[in-house]
């Protein structure tokens, strides 16, 4: 009789068997398929996130640290630019921009409004925020945190000449009149004492060539501080540190003057060209830089955050599932290699009389092992497939109620500008590619395991001895 006759028979004669072993390996690898399902879901859920977003990393100044010394520090800052510009030269990135916020600077005549406030004059010190950008496409414009409405960017020429132009939110107006491309605005460069009594008043011309409105979707703050994108006033941070020097300056002429002027470097924003790039950009960033280096107590000035950090917050809801998607395999996993593998003792030791006969009539041990181990396979794998699709739909419909139940809770919750909801809609249990190896892997591998050991035992057995019983 031929071996996979022999295979054949051996499956059928024992039908009752068979379907006892066919049924458990079904039943409980619905389970596993459904937590492999979800959990194969979630990974290509991040791939896609990351695919649609790129890689983009944001050098941020840390929030408990609000009020840094930028002379104490600009030697810090110029090599750390010098740094992200020799990465630039080898083409690691798609956009780079480098950010500064100045305050200090007042406009008599320029004035915010929204839903909440009306007419919030920029007229006392640290009210105005003059934002410097050093790209012509800076990277809030990028990344639709605004929009132009009227107008343009800034083009190149305007950023190398340092030249005075801004681009302001539609929620300013000047003299109470409404701000179009091409109006000249006053901007004043004010010493004052510590009781704001002035010591001098210089008035600064700077032309608006843009009106930009802030994606209201994305970033959903309206108040009136640095928080709220509308109440910038983007300028070339060449222009910018030409004014900061100045002020520095006009101060150094009066004594007991109060300096109110003060820069920061909030953000360094990147986006890599290509995700495997990543590596790279970590052995070329220099984090031996004092603004990179961590303290004795573990923190440093600046911190690194990439969009990979932003999927991890705003993927929070689903750890849940994840969580349970991982003790359900785990429980599945164990279960069905316990149970299959006590059934398959079982199974095998109602056929030692066959085993016995087969080694007398010469069968090598290879032979009989792989003949056993092939028959568990046959219907192991059988058992596998049906579930494979079974188990999907339980996954997806299980999933489905936990989201929807998150969407829920999280519709309202943005993080970096980005919605929560939009992330947890976009999460759906599919049929893919990677489902089916990840199951036919751990099914291969849990059948295997559970059926080397009964197989083992019997075959331990004398021949003679099997016989004499």
């Amino acid at each position: 009789m031929s071996f996979v006759k022999r295979l054949w028979l051996s499956i059928t004669r024992r039908l009752t068997k068979s379907v006892i072993l066919f049924l458990i390996v079904f039943l409980l690898g619905n389970v596993l398929c459904a937590s492999i399902a979800i959990a194969t879901s979630l990974g290509a859920l991040q791939k896609s996130f990351m695919t649609q977003l790129g890689l983009k990393i944001d050098i941020v100044q840390d929030e408990q640290d609000n009020y840094l010394d930028y002379e104490a520090i600009k030697e810090s800052i110029d090599g750390l630019l010098d740094n992200i510009n020799s990465m630039a030269k080898k083409n690691y990135f798609q956009y780079n921009d480098a950010q500064f916020l100045m305050t200090g600077f007042i406009s008599e005549n320029l004035s915010f409004s929204n839903k909440y406030l009306t007419n919030q004059f920029c007229d006392k010190p640290g009210s105005l925020y003059l934002y410097g950008v050093s790209e012509s496409q800076f990277v809030d414009a990028n990344e639709k945190i605004v929009e132009i409405i009227e107008g343009r960017y800034f083009t190149e020429e305007e950023i190398t000449h340092a030249e005075n132009v801004i681009l302001l939110s539609d929620k300013f107006t000047y003299k109470q009149d409404e701000i179009k491309p091409g109006d000249v605005i006053q901007l004043e460069r004010v010493i004052y004492d510590a009781k704001l009594n002035e010591f001098y008043r210089e008035s600064v011309n700077y032309t608006v060539v843009g009106i930009f409105s802030k994606v209201q979707t994305l970033v959903n703050h309206d108040s009136y501080d640095i928080n709220n994108y509308d109440t910038y006033v983007y300028l070339p941070s060449t222009t910018l540190f030409n004014e900061y020097s100045t002020m520095k300056n006009l101060y150094q002429q009066y004594q007991g003057a109060t300096d109110f002027t003060n820069i920061q470097l909030k953000h360094i924003k990147l986006k890599l060209k290509h995700i495997n790039l990543k590596e790279s950009f970590e052995k070329s960033l220099d984090m031996k830089n004092p603004l990179l280096a961590k303290n004795m107590s573990g923190k440093s000035l600046y911190i690194i955050n990439t969009s990979e950090d932003l999927y991890q917050k705003l993927a929070v809801p689903l750890k849940s599932l994840e969580n349970i998607a991982f003790f359900l395999r785990m429980s599945s996993s164990v279960g069905v290699t316990v149970l299959l593998g006590l059934s398959v003792f079982i199974f095998l030791k109602d056929r030692r009389y066959e085993i016995g006969i087969l080694y007398s009539m010469g069968q090598r041990k290879v032979k009989i092992i792989t003949q056993i181990l092939l028959e568990v396979l046959i219907i192991g794998m059988s058992a596998i497939t049906l579930a494979m699709f079974s188990g999907q739909k339980i996954g997806d419909m299980y999933a489905e109620k936990i989201v929807q139940n998150e969407i829920e809770a999280n519709q309202y919750v943005y993080i970096d500008g980005y919605s929560q909801k939009e992330l947890l809609e976009e999460y759906d249990v599919e049929f893919s590619i990677s489902y089916i190896i990840n199951i036919y892997i751990s099914g291969f591998t849990i059948i295997c395991v559970c059926s080397v050991i009964p197989i083992a035992y019997i075959l331990k057995l004398n021949p003679k001895k099997i016989l004499l019983q």
